[in-house]
């Protein structure tokens, strides 16, 4: 999803960095996180700290749209709102929510894996979000890991690369969302130091 900046966008960047004082500036490196906040709350937090963005879970879509757009309107820099999407758009409590890792990993179809993204991202950036912590890329090497297990999408190195790559190119169709993991093939050869 690495998209070059247009003059009038580099402009603006350009402009909005040179006016931003370093505690606001080191406000952009912070994701805050608290599930109980409302509106109301982030804009008391953003009246004190200058963060640059939010983590959010369990709201519906129309009530989470309408408070980041409260939020974004009292922001001099655009907030950037990250959310958990691991199997679908679960972090909205009226989203889609698709079968666990494990469960669209056994299905082993990348064309899915991508719709399963495309989905998600458009669910997603409807209420807000930008940003989502997933795929998970964790090899399930032990199934009685509670952490990793039906999060997993394989114990198989190229079906999780194959799998989760679709996952992120869904996500990331169209510019509607970043996705955490990376889209990364597989080396081919080393490259010598």
């Amino acid at each position: 999803m690495l998209n070059h900046l247009n003059a009038e966008q580099q402009h603006w960047v350009d402009t909005t960095l040179s006016t931003m004082t370093l505690p606001q500036c080191a406000g952009q490196l912070l994701c805050a996180f608290n599930p109980r906040f409302t509106a109301d709350d982030w804009l008391d937090l953003l009246k004190q700290v200058p963060i640059g963005a939010l983590t959010v879970q369990r709201a519906s879509s129309a009530n989470l749209r309408e408070q980041m757009q409260r939020l974004q309107d009292q922001s001099a820099v655009p907030l950037l709102v990250t959310a958990d999407l691991e199997h679908g758009a679960v972090a909205l409590s009226d989203g889609t929510e698709f079968p666990w890792m494990m469960g669209a990993g056994a299905a082993n179809d990348a064309e899915l894996m991508f719709m399963m993204g495309q989905a998600t991202a458009a669910e997603g950036r409807y209420a807000g979000l930008h940003w989502t912590f997933s795929p998970v890329i964790d090899l399930n090497y032990n199934f009685n890991n509670p952490i990793t297990n039906v999060r997993a999408l394989s114990d198989q190195p190229e079906r999780v690369i194959e799998l989760a790559t679709a996952y992120v190119r869904g996500l990331q169709a169209d510019g509607r969302m970043a996705a955490t993991a990376p889209n990364a093939r597989p080396a081919r050869t080393r490259n010598p130091m």
